[in-house]
Protein backbone atom coordinates (compact mmCIF):
# COMPACT_ATOMS: atom_id res chain seq x y z
CA UNK A 1 0.00 0.00 0.00
CA UNK A 2 1.52 3.12 -1.09
CA UNK A 3 1.21 6.84 0.23
CA UNK A 4 -0.77 9.65 -1.20
CA UNK A 5 1.34 12.22 -2.84
CA UNK A 6 -0.70 15.29 -2.59
CA UNK A 7 -0.33 17.76 -5.69
CA UNK A 8 -0.65 21.48 -4.34
CA UNK A 9 -4.16 22.09 -5.84
CA UNK A 10 -5.17 18.61 -3.40
CA UNK A 11 -3.56 20.23 -0.68
CA UNK A 12 -5.81 23.37 -0.91
CA UNK A 13 -8.74 21.79 -1.96
CA UNK A 14 -7.87 19.26 1.16
CA UNK A 15 -7.12 22.58 3.26
CA UNK A 16 -10.88 24.80 2.14
CA UNK A 17 -12.42 20.81 3.40
CA UNK A 18 -11.01 21.20 6.67
CA UNK A 19 -12.05 24.60 6.99
CA UNK A 20 -15.34 24.25 6.38
CA UNK A 21 -16.83 23.85 9.95
CA UNK A 22 -20.79 24.70 8.36
CA UNK A 23 -20.64 20.74 7.36
CA UNK A 24 -23.03 18.54 8.61
CA UNK A 25 -20.75 15.63 9.05
CA UNK A 26 -18.65 17.24 12.12
CA UNK A 27 -18.90 19.59 14.77
CA UNK A 28 -15.33 20.37 14.89
CA UNK A 29 -13.06 19.50 11.85
CA UNK A 30 -9.05 19.20 13.10
CA UNK A 31 -6.38 18.32 11.27
CA UNK A 32 -4.22 14.73 12.51
CA UNK A 33 -0.80 14.79 11.96
CA UNK A 34 1.77 18.15 11.14
CA UNK A 35 0.36 19.27 7.87
CA UNK A 36 -2.06 18.14 5.45
CA UNK A 37 -0.24 15.38 4.00
CA UNK A 38 0.09 13.51 7.40
CA UNK A 39 -3.79 13.94 7.75
CA UNK A 40 -4.59 12.81 4.62
CA UNK A 41 -2.54 9.75 4.49
CA UNK A 42 -3.12 9.28 8.54
CA UNK A 43 -6.84 8.90 7.41
CA UNK A 44 -6.44 6.39 4.38
CA UNK A 45 -4.55 3.94 6.72
CA UNK A 46 -7.88 4.01 8.60
CA UNK A 47 -9.75 3.88 5.57
CA UNK A 48 -8.24 0.49 4.66
CA UNK A 49 -8.19 -0.49 8.09
CA UNK A 50 -12.17 -0.43 7.98
CA UNK A 51 -12.26 -1.63 4.42
CA UNK A 52 -10.59 -4.76 5.52
CA UNK A 53 -12.73 -5.27 8.52
CA UNK A 54 -15.49 -4.94 6.19
CA UNK A 55 -14.06 -7.36 3.84
CA UNK A 56 -14.36 -10.27 6.68
CA UNK A 57 -17.59 -9.35 7.56
CA UNK A 58 -18.64 -10.18 4.05
CA UNK A 59 -16.86 -13.23 3.93
CA UNK A 60 -16.76 -14.20 0.20
CA UNK A 61 -18.50 -11.59 -1.29
CA UNK A 62 -16.73 -10.56 -4.46
CA UNK A 63 -19.72 -7.13 -5.54
CA UNK A 64 -19.38 -5.84 -8.98
CA UNK A 65 -21.26 -2.20 -7.64
CA UNK A 66 -20.75 -1.19 -4.40
CA UNK A 67 -22.09 2.34 -3.18
CA UNK A 68 -20.69 4.59 -0.29
CA UNK A 69 -23.47 7.02 1.12
CA UNK A 70 -21.82 9.87 2.92
CA UNK A 71 -18.42 9.31 1.64
CA UNK A 72 -17.14 12.60 2.49
CA UNK A 73 -14.07 12.82 0.88
CA UNK A 74 -13.34 10.14 -0.70
CA UNK A 75 -10.78 8.10 1.39
CA UNK A 76 -13.02 4.98 1.91
CA UNK A 77 -14.06 5.06 -1.99
CA UNK A 78 -9.87 4.90 -2.64
CA UNK A 79 -9.53 1.81 0.01
CA UNK A 80 -13.02 -0.42 -1.93
CA UNK A 81 -11.22 0.25 -4.78
CA UNK A 82 -8.35 -1.56 -3.98
CA UNK A 83 -9.69 -3.92 -1.94
CA UNK A 84 -12.12 -4.92 -5.03
CA UNK A 85 -10.59 -3.47 -8.53
CA UNK A 86 -12.58 -5.01 -10.74
CA UNK A 87 -15.43 -3.44 -8.97
CA UNK A 88 -17.46 -0.02 -9.89
CA UNK A 89 -17.61 2.43 -6.78
CA UNK A 90 -19.46 5.09 -6.16
CA UNK A 91 -18.97 7.61 -3.65
CA UNK A 92 -22.47 9.60 -2.83
CA UNK A 93 -22.03 12.88 -0.89
CA UNK A 94 -23.72 16.02 -0.74
CA UNK A 95 -20.95 19.01 0.66
CA UNK A 96 -19.22 20.04 -2.34
CA UNK A 97 -15.72 21.01 -0.55
CA UNK A 98 -15.74 17.02 0.44
CA UNK A 99 -16.10 15.95 -3.23
CA UNK A 100 -13.36 18.55 -4.56
CA UNK A 101 -11.12 17.22 -1.91
CA UNK A 102 -11.98 13.33 -2.99
CA UNK A 103 -11.25 14.62 -7.05
CA UNK A 104 -8.17 16.38 -6.17
CA UNK A 105 -6.13 13.35 -5.18
CA UNK A 106 -6.71 11.68 -8.72
CA UNK A 107 -3.37 12.79 -9.89
CA UNK A 108 -0.90 10.40 -8.69
CA UNK A 109 -3.57 7.81 -7.90
CA UNK A 110 -2.48 4.28 -8.64
CA UNK A 111 -5.03 2.09 -9.97
CA UNK A 112 -9.07 2.42 -11.36
CA UNK A 113 -10.31 5.44 -9.70
CA UNK A 114 -14.27 5.68 -7.71
CA UNK A 115 -16.81 7.80 -9.12
CA UNK A 116 -17.86 10.72 -7.01
CA UNK A 117 -21.55 11.95 -7.01
CA UNK A 118 -23.11 14.71 -5.54
CA UNK A 119 -26.69 13.66 -4.08
CA UNK A 120 -28.32 12.16 -0.30
CA UNK A 121 -28.93 8.34 1.05
CA UNK A 122 -32.80 9.74 0.67
CA UNK A 123 -32.92 9.38 -3.16
CA UNK A 124 -30.09 7.51 -4.80
CA UNK A 125 -29.77 7.51 -8.57
CA UNK A 126 -29.33 4.40 -9.56
CA UNK A 127 -31.62 1.11 -10.56
CA UNK A 128 -33.43 -0.85 -8.50
CA UNK A 129 -31.24 -4.08 -7.44
CA UNK A 130 -28.06 -3.08 -8.91
CA UNK A 131 -25.90 -2.63 -5.99
CA UNK A 132 -23.68 -5.44 -4.01
CA UNK A 133 -22.38 -3.63 -1.81
CA UNK A 134 -23.53 -0.55 0.48
CA UNK A 135 -21.31 1.19 2.73
CA UNK A 136 -22.72 3.58 5.26
CA UNK A 137 -20.53 4.58 7.92
CA UNK A 138 -21.52 7.50 10.94
CA UNK A 139 -24.22 8.66 8.23
CA UNK A 140 -27.44 7.60 9.27
CA UNK A 141 -27.78 9.89 12.20
CA UNK A 142 -26.87 12.71 9.93
CA UNK A 143 -29.83 11.91 6.94
CA UNK A 144 -33.16 14.16 7.23
CA UNK A 145 -34.92 10.71 6.79
CA UNK A 146 -33.40 7.33 8.59
CA UNK A 147 -36.26 5.32 7.15
CA UNK A 148 -36.34 7.09 3.77
CA UNK A 149 -32.31 6.50 3.15
CA UNK A 150 -32.68 2.79 4.48
CA UNK A 151 -35.92 2.65 1.85
CA UNK A 152 -33.62 3.16 -1.05
CA UNK A 153 -30.80 1.09 0.14
CA UNK A 154 -33.22 -1.76 0.18
CA UNK A 155 -34.51 -0.36 -3.36
CA UNK A 156 -31.16 -0.75 -5.04
CA UNK A 157 -29.75 -3.61 -2.51
CA UNK A 158 -29.38 -6.44 -5.13
CA UNK A 159 -30.67 -9.87 -4.50
CA UNK A 160 -27.23 -11.37 -2.90
CA UNK A 161 -25.97 -7.85 -1.99
CA UNK A 162 -25.02 -6.81 1.48
CA UNK A 163 -25.36 -3.50 3.41
CA UNK A 164 -22.69 -2.63 6.08
CA UNK A 165 -24.16 0.28 8.58
CA UNK A 166 -22.40 1.77 11.52
CA UNK A 167 -23.17 4.81 13.68
CA UNK A 168 -23.40 6.20 17.24
CA UNK A 169 -26.04 4.16 19.16
CA UNK A 170 -28.38 7.19 21.09
CA UNK A 171 -28.90 4.95 24.01
CA UNK A 172 -25.42 5.25 25.08
CA UNK A 173 -24.91 8.00 27.68
CA UNK A 174 -22.78 10.00 25.26
CA UNK A 175 -22.90 12.00 22.06
CA UNK A 176 -19.56 11.78 20.28
CA UNK A 177 -20.17 15.17 17.75
CA UNK A 178 -20.04 17.24 20.58
CA UNK A 179 -18.15 15.32 22.91
CA UNK A 180 -20.55 15.16 25.95
CA UNK A 181 -21.79 13.07 28.59
CA UNK A 182 -25.85 13.16 28.98
CA UNK A 183 -28.93 10.67 29.82
CA UNK A 184 -30.33 9.03 26.73
CA UNK A 185 -33.66 9.49 25.94
CA UNK A 186 -34.07 12.81 27.32
CA UNK A 187 -33.88 14.94 23.86
CA UNK A 188 -31.63 16.96 22.02
CA UNK A 189 -33.08 20.27 24.79
CA UNK A 190 -31.40 18.05 27.45
CA UNK A 191 -28.04 17.41 25.70
CA UNK A 192 -28.10 20.90 24.98
CA UNK A 193 -27.78 21.89 28.57
CA UNK A 194 -25.38 19.08 28.91
CA UNK A 195 -23.16 20.42 26.42
CA UNK A 196 -23.34 24.12 28.04
CA UNK A 197 -22.83 22.57 31.07
CA UNK A 198 -19.36 20.66 30.06
CA UNK A 199 -18.22 23.60 27.87
CA UNK A 200 -19.16 23.00 24.19
CA UNK A 201 -22.06 25.39 24.03
CA UNK A 202 -20.48 26.75 21.41
CA UNK A 203 -21.52 23.81 19.12
CA UNK A 204 -25.06 23.24 20.24
CA UNK A 205 -26.40 24.07 16.78
CA UNK A 206 -24.99 20.91 14.99
CA UNK A 207 -27.77 19.06 17.09
CA UNK A 208 -30.83 20.36 14.95
CA UNK A 209 -29.88 18.16 12.70
CA UNK A 210 -28.75 14.88 14.23
CA UNK A 211 -30.96 11.34 14.09
CA UNK A 212 -30.79 10.06 17.26
CA UNK A 213 -30.76 6.59 16.08
CA UNK A 214 -31.02 3.42 17.93
CA UNK A 215 -30.36 -0.19 17.57
CA UNK A 216 -34.48 -0.86 18.17
CA UNK A 217 -35.34 1.77 15.99
CA UNK A 218 -33.18 0.24 12.82
CA UNK A 219 -34.43 -2.97 13.17
CA UNK A 220 -37.86 -1.84 13.26
CA UNK A 221 -36.71 -0.47 9.66
CA UNK A 222 -35.03 -3.57 8.68
CA UNK A 223 -38.33 -5.53 9.54
CA UNK A 224 -40.62 -3.08 7.22
CA UNK A 225 -38.28 -3.44 4.55
CA UNK A 226 -37.79 -7.42 4.71
CA UNK A 227 -34.10 -6.78 5.46
CA UNK A 228 -32.37 -9.48 7.14
CA UNK A 229 -29.82 -8.26 9.62
CA UNK A 230 -26.48 -9.37 11.74
CA UNK A 231 -26.23 -7.00 14.64
CA UNK A 232 -22.12 -6.90 14.47
CA UNK A 233 -22.57 -5.26 17.53
CA UNK A 234 -22.31 -9.04 19.70
CA UNK A 235 -19.74 -9.97 17.04
CA UNK A 236 -17.25 -7.55 19.22
CA UNK A 237 -18.77 -7.75 22.27
CA UNK A 238 -17.59 -11.30 21.67
CA UNK A 239 -14.39 -10.65 21.26
CA UNK A 240 -13.53 -8.93 24.40
CA UNK A 241 -14.92 -11.38 26.36
CA UNK A 242 -12.74 -13.81 24.78
CA UNK A 243 -9.85 -11.72 25.18
CA UNK A 244 -9.10 -10.45 21.66
CA UNK A 245 -10.89 -7.84 21.08
CA UNK A 246 -11.25 -4.33 22.68
CA UNK A 247 -13.37 -1.23 22.69
CA UNK A 248 -10.69 1.24 22.11
CA UNK A 249 -12.62 4.39 24.10
CA UNK A 250 -13.70 2.74 26.68
CA UNK A 251 -10.62 0.57 27.85
CA UNK A 252 -11.84 0.54 31.37
CA UNK A 253 -15.40 -1.62 30.03
CA UNK A 254 -12.64 -3.72 28.12
CA UNK A 255 -10.61 -4.33 30.84
CA UNK A 256 -14.68 -5.42 32.88
CA UNK A 257 -15.82 -7.41 30.08
CA UNK A 258 -12.18 -9.07 29.39
CA UNK A 259 -12.85 -9.88 33.13
CA UNK A 260 -16.08 -11.27 32.97
CA UNK A 261 -14.93 -13.36 30.19
CA UNK A 262 -12.42 -15.83 31.54
CA UNK A 263 -14.82 -16.28 34.63
CA UNK A 264 -17.05 -18.22 31.99
CA UNK A 265 -19.92 -15.32 31.49
CA UNK A 266 -19.33 -14.79 27.99
CA UNK A 267 -22.39 -16.00 26.39
CA UNK A 268 -25.07 -14.27 29.43
CA UNK A 269 -22.57 -11.34 29.21
CA UNK A 270 -23.10 -10.91 25.41
CA UNK A 271 -26.56 -11.50 25.41
CA UNK A 272 -27.42 -9.24 28.09
CA UNK A 273 -25.85 -6.18 26.88
CA UNK A 274 -27.52 -6.97 23.57
CA UNK A 275 -30.79 -7.19 25.02
CA UNK A 276 -30.51 -3.85 26.63
CA UNK A 277 -29.07 -1.75 23.49
CA UNK A 278 -26.53 -0.13 25.74
CA UNK A 279 -23.34 -0.15 23.93
CA UNK A 280 -21.85 2.74 22.19
CA UNK A 281 -21.82 2.38 18.22
CA UNK A 282 -24.72 0.11 15.82
CA UNK A 283 -22.73 -2.08 13.99
CA UNK A 284 -24.86 -4.19 11.11
CA UNK A 285 -24.71 -5.93 7.89
CA UNK A 286 -28.07 -6.59 6.54
CA UNK A 287 -29.52 -7.73 2.87
CA UNK A 288 -32.96 -8.77 1.43
CA UNK A 289 -34.45 -11.63 3.59
CA UNK A 290 -37.52 -12.57 5.87
CA UNK A 291 -35.54 -13.29 9.30
CA UNK A 292 -32.69 -12.05 11.34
Amino acid sequence: MHDLMLSTSAKNAWHDFLANQSNLGHARRILVGEDIDSHVNACMKSARATIARVRRDLGGLLPRVIIEIGCSAGLNCLALKEAFPDAEVIGIEPEKEALHAAESLRHGWIGGWPRFVRGVGESLSLTNQSVDLILCHTVIEHVQSVSQTIAEMARVLSPCGVAHLEAPNYLWPYEPHLEVWTIPKLGKAFVEICARLQGRGSKVHFLEHLQFVTPFQLEKIFTRHNLAWQNRTGDKIRAVLKGYGEVKQYKSISRLLGLLGRVGLKEPVALAILASGIYPSVLYSFRHGPTN
